[in-house]
């Protein structure tokens, strides 16, 4: 079947519209995470520091695991979402070079250009808040903790 050069410029349009749509998609995923992590992190943080009384250590034991969860899955999470972007602007930038699209590829190689930047700050300060909920940990506590999970629970098996 032979294609007339108007359908190949509308194909590569609903190309291009599809792979600018998942980088916008995968983009907001990633500013919709953020507030998420700084309230579940601010929970976890008023849950351990701000309580007046000391009511049940293991309990606090687990919220600063929980904090250190949250700082590497976040991390993860972010290194993952820009690679599927990476991944859909590579697909623009390899679009057949027409004069059309010149712009359109100019811009998004400037961004590429310092495309890891921002992730990597962003999924830094993950691993810097998931570090300090691991700093906050000590092997007895942990060690307590584990034997109070596993007394209440009828132990390993």
């Amino acid at each position: 079947m032979r294609y007339q050069s108007g359908s190949i410029a509308q194909i590569r349009m609903v190309q291009y519209k599809e792979a600018y749509s998942s980088i916008r998609f995968y983009a907001n995923i990633r500013y919709l995470l953020m507030p998420i992590f700084g309230l579940a992190t601010g929970a976890v943080f008023v849950a351990v520091f701000a309580q007046p009384s000391n009511p049940a250590p293991d309990s606090k034991c687990l919220l600063k695991l929980f904090g250190v969860y949250l700082g590497f899955a976040f991390a993860v999470l972010e290194v993952v979402l820009n690679r599927y972007i990476y991944v859909y602007a590579d697909i623009i930038v390899n679009m057949e070079k027409t004069p059309t699209w010149f712009r359109v590829r100019e811009e998004i190689q400037k961004r590429i250009r310092y495309r890891g930047l921002v992730p990597a700050l962003i999924a830094i300060t993950y691993a810097i808040v998931g570090a300090f909920w691991a700093f906050q940990l000590s092997i007895g506590e942990l060690e307590r903790t584990l034997a109070a999970v596993c007394a209440k629970f009828g132990g390993l098996r």
